[in-house]
């Protein structure tokens, strides 16, 4: 048995490295993956042979070619890639994930895709008994750590979740200012967690890989209080409420009492905030 991600003898960014060879070139002038985030997601599907891999935010396909690629000779694999944007955010004309098609078709009789849709409309399809989880959707809190509370109830117990972009704060461009949701994800959950070294200071990864334990659902109310930061990513109405109905069918009263009043904080937050500290509370 695969040992716990925290515990790997071996650096999943390290193992079978040479399985990127046949892909790499291809994919390096459209996809946001650097080098490290490319070998580890390959390396974790290589070590712990998932079959059932859901992915979250697929952009051009970048990171589908990866799983697919080191999925292939798993039997019984798939991977359902899911993407709320029907096409590509750089360049309309392109549906997203189209890189898979053009490059890679050879690689789609394990690939199940869901365009223009966002993952809580189809995890119930989509099902149970996920073995792994790669969230790489908007940036910007809440979507991640919602991303990662729809697909919770359907994750096996000691299934691996790889989240991208857990340091795009960081970055000095002005249209990733706020992309902290990644980042608060990681650090909210109670899991064991991997992060890839890099030794060329001052540089931290970009990518958080962990894994479900019982303690993850033991607190996964730390993850719903993270829900009360300052919200940047864009929802519209209708889908903050399939967002709410889905808490309210598969988590606790508590834990949607969190969410709602989170939602409300929320959206009082820009305006009314200095009200909301005058009460103390944020009413029902």
């Amino acid at each position: 048995m695969i040992d716990r991600i925290d515990l790997l003898k071996i650096k999943p960014e390290n193992y079978k490295c040479e399985n990127m060879g046949e892909i790499d070139d291809i994919i390096n002038p459209f996809t946001e993956l650097n080098s490290v985030d490319k070998t580890l997601i390959n390396g974790l599907v290589l070590l712990y042979q998932p079959r059932k891999i859901v992915e979250i935010g697929i952009s051009a396909g970048g990171s589908s070619i990866i799983i697919l690629n080191a999925m292939k000779d798993i039997t019984d694999a798939k991977l359902y890639s899911v993407d709320i944007n029907a096409n590509w955010y750089r360049n309309a004309e392109k549906n997203s994930g189209w890189a898979v098609n053009e490059y890679f078709p050879h690689l789609t009789d394990k690939w199940n895709l869901h365009i223009g849709v966002d993952y809580c409309e189809v995890a119930h399809e989509i099902g149970y008994g996920i073995d792994m989880l790669f969230i790489d959707s908007a940036h910007r809190h809440p979507i991640e750590t919602i991303n990662f509370l729809c697909a919770f109830p359907y994750l096996k117990e000691n299934a691996v979740v790889i989240v991208h972009d857990t340091v795009l704060y960081a970055s000095k461009l002005g249209f990733l200012n706020n992309c902290y949701a990644s980042k608060y994800l990681t650090l909210s959950v109670t899991a064991d967690k991997y992060e890839p070294y890099i030794d060329h200071a001052p540089f931290v990864s970009n990518i958080t890989a962990f894994q479900i334990n019982p303690h993850t659902t033991q607190y996964i109310n730390n993850v719903f209080e993270s829900l009360t930061l300052p919200w940047y990513g864009e929802i519209s109405d209708e889908l903050l409420n399939k967002y709410r109905e889905f808490i309210n069918r598969h988590y606790t009263k508590h834990l949607s009492c969190i969410f709602d009043k989170s939602m409300k904080f929320n959206a009082l937050f820009e305006n009314e905030l200095n009200d909301i500290f005058k009460k103390g509370y944020v009413e029902n």
